[in-house]
């Protein structure tokens, strides 16, 4: 089997994976955030831009350009796999393949390039590199441009790459930024700045992140406004592992709520009830609230919304792993099983303990009226006999 068939074989395999969470948003959006973690991890980027072109009759372009320090591991990029991860982040060197197999499924259709730069120690600029389709591991066809100065003008990444509108399931500009900017803000705990571009035939749309806030952020405000509450929080050592716990409650009517640029995330039903599962602030998993604790499907868990964050707290502590793509933990990791059983055995506390204090302050209610009710009563008793005294004194003026 020849080089090419080895590859169009592992790239046809990971197009047809399935991503988990698909009901949520297209696949090919959910991986969108592979690409910005290359940016914000190894590159190191503090703006990113994201330009999406929608053709009806030709190939849609999609570009994500940043301006970090550009790709630090050649080899990492052109392996399929890397054996070591490079960070918690960056697991299995497998994000920005899986991504380009989600956007272009068929192997020998797929257009894309990426194209960087870097600076050497003086903060000089030097050539751009380009390394384009198809690929073949270690020996796609990567080459350089001395005179090309505009792109990635002093250092950075910029993506390019060719697609079929249809993975985008016909979403409209306006929808398309909607879910591109929900999931970058839900997904990350800081934003930097992101700008995104949907242009389609003669209309073009463009937002940027300067007025966003993430979902969790948005939550935080409206505890302010006492429409939410915070059930659960807490920050705990487990293992060397730091798990940084926060959970929501919607109180407000949800009929008609919703948290602005969060239409699917930041409503109060079932759907929208999660517990956001992250490392080092990067969220994975939007896990349904529901099979996180084991319980059945009820509306009275409507309006749950949780955050649960891991970090290292030792050098040698290690974290949960997440699958392949990076949108869902791996179930059977023992340290996720282990860590998601002490969140679960901590969350039980807490709730008995806000039972208890519920059940003190109802009986203390319970007292409060009670003793009201016998004040009530001896006042009541007492004004019959003022009422008996004035009728007898009638009774006797009258005679």
């Amino acid at each position: 089997m020849s080089i090419n068939n080895d590859f169009n074989a592992l790239w046809r395999a990971s197009a047809n994976e399935a991503v988990s969470y698909s009901e949520d948003f297209p696949e090919a959006l959910l991986v969108l955030p592979e690409l910005i973690d290359g940016a914000l991890g190894d590159g190191k980027a503090t703006k990113i831009n994201i330009s999406i072109t929608l053709n009806d009759n030709s190939p849609s372009i999609l570009i994500v350009e940043d301006n970090g320090v550009g790709i630090t591991s050649i080899n990492r990029l052109t392996t399929w796999a890397s054996k070591k991860p490079s960070s918690v982040e960056h697991v299995y060197g497998h994000g920005s393949k899986k991504c380009l197999t989600k956007w272009m499924p068929i192997y020998d259709n797929a257009v894309w390039n990426v194209k960087w730069r870097k600076q050497d120690a003086k903060g000089l600029s030097g050539c751009l590199n380009i390394l384009s389709s198809p690929f073949l591991g270690l020996d796609t066809n990567l080459t350089d441009d001395m005179d090309e100065e505009i792109t990635c003008i002093n250092s950075g990444t910029k993506w390019t790459i060719q697609f079929n509108k249809e993975i985008l399931k016909d979403a409209s500009p306006s929808r398309l930024l909607e879910q591109i900017r929900e999931i970058i803000c839900t997904r990350y705990e800081k934003i930097i700045f992101i700008n995104i571009k949907i242009i389609y035939n003669n209309e073009i749309i463009e937002e940027n992140s300067t007025k966003w806030v993430t979902l969790k952020e948005a939550l935080e405000e409206y505890t302010r406004c006492e429409l939410v509450n915070i059930t659960t929080k807490f920050i705990e050592i487990f293992e060397g592992i730091k798990i940084d716990c926060t959970i929501y409650k919607i109180i407000c009517d949800g009929r008609g709520f919703c948290i602005n640029n969060f239409p699917l995330y930041g409503v109060k039903n079932i759907r929208a009830s999660r517990i956001h599962i992250g490392l080092n602030g990067r969220y994975i998993e939007p896990m349904f609230y529901n099979k996180f604790f084991g319980r059945e499907i009820h509306n009275s868990t409507n309006g749950y919304i949780g955050f649960i964050n891991f970090t290292k707290n030792t050098v040698d502590a290690i974290l949960p792993t997440p699958c392949t793509t990076k949108v869902k933990f791996q179930e059977e990791c023992p340290i996720f099983k282990k860590c998601i059983e002490r969140i679960k055995a901590r969350v039980m506390e807490e709730e008995k303990l806000q039972a208890k204090i519920k059940k003190e302050e109802n009986d203390k209610i319970k007292e409060e009226l009670k003793k009201i009710k016998a004040e009530e009563d001896e006042h009541n008793k007492l004004a019959k006999k003022i009422k008996e005294k004035e009728l007898l004194l009638i009774q006797y003026i009258r005679n």
